[in-house]
């Protein structure tokens, strides 16, 4: 119903869904941590994007806050 004020939040680890044709920029929030080790949220609608801008690889980049660290084995 339109009229509750419910929200869902997922997390996931998978950069894949980093994508602006499935998702609006207002749904897709960053996780960082700061120098002391506490949390912050932020939207992707806070970073200028132009239209068509890949955001999964900006996100890979390091553009959105910490780099990822992806270990391969």
């Amino acid at each position: 119903s339109k009229d509750t004020l419910n929200q869902l939040i997922a997390t996931v680890h998978d950069v894949n869904i980093i994508d602006l044709k499935e998702y609006s920029n207002q749904e897709i929030w960053f996780f960082n941590k700061n120098i002391y080790g506490s949390s912050y949220i932020k939207p992707l609608s806070d970073y200028k994007l132009k239209d068509g801008y890949n955001a999964e690889f900006a996100y890979l980049a390091g553009r959105f806050g910490g780099i990822p660290n992806i270990i391969g084995g």
